[in-house]
């Protein structure tokens, strides 16, 4: 199994080796928003390992304000000026705040920022984080979720599984059964999709949405 440190990530960055980043905002995100409004237009959301993602914009055009966690500076530097905002910046316990309203993007490791972000949400948006950390941290990784939500709070958590045996990851691939055993302490879970597909990096698989209710 291939393990990435958050150097790793910096240097794909760095190197323009990002199959991971999508040039289009997530179908997945906008048909499950859109058919449910699960949220006030001012309703905070928290978007772990964020990248440059179009998301971020397509979640503050629906009037929410987006904080985002990542750990290479090359995708939040361009994601600012792809809005044509110039944040402001200052240091918070180790990690670089980045803020230019509706976005705050935190630069540093997800797994130190409890420590940095005293907020917390309505709701969290993971694309891809789940399956991108390490899975020997997945349990490490659900207890922060669960430590940034508010009571009540929802994570829409995008995954996907296949045939490891072909491809080891990153993405990794996170089966149902794993879900309930590192979520389950902290979350209600609702599978809400799956669908098949045959694509980067790893060939055929399939795509799942959950919501995640914080218990």
């Amino acid at each position: 199994m291939t393990r990435m440190k958050n150097e790793d990530w910096h240097q794909r960055w760095a190197s323009g080796n990002i199959g991971f980043h999508r040039s289009e905002i997530n179908p997945d995100l906008v048909s499950w928003f859109s058919s449910t409004k699960p949220w006030k237009s001012s309703a905070r959301c928290l978007v772990p390992l964020c990248g440059k993602s179009l998301d971020l914009a397509w979640i503050a055009s629906q009037g929410h304000s987006v904080t985002g966690i990542e750990f290479s500076p090359i995708p939040i530097q361009e994601f600012f000026a792809q809005q044509q905002l110039t944040p402001t910046t200052e240091t918070v316990h180790g990690m670089i705040k980045h803020h230019a309203t509706p976005f705050t993007l935190y630069q540093g490791d997800f797994f130190e920022s409890p420590a940095a972000i005293h907020e917390r949400f309505d709701w969290i948006y993971d694309r891809a984080a789940a399956v991108a950390i390490d899975p020997d941290k997945r349990s490490a990784y659900a207890k922060i979720l669960a430590h940034f939500l508010n009571d009540g709070g929802k994570v829409l958590l995008l995954t996907y599984t296949y045939d490891s045996s072909r491809y080891q990851g990153p993405p990794f691939s996170l089966p149902e059964v794993e879900i309930r055993t590192h979520f389950s302490d902290h979350f209600k879970i609702q599978p809400v999709s799956t669908a098949a597909i045959d694509g980067y990096p790893f060939g055929e698989g399939a795509r799942h949405v959950h919501i995640l209710e914080k218990k």
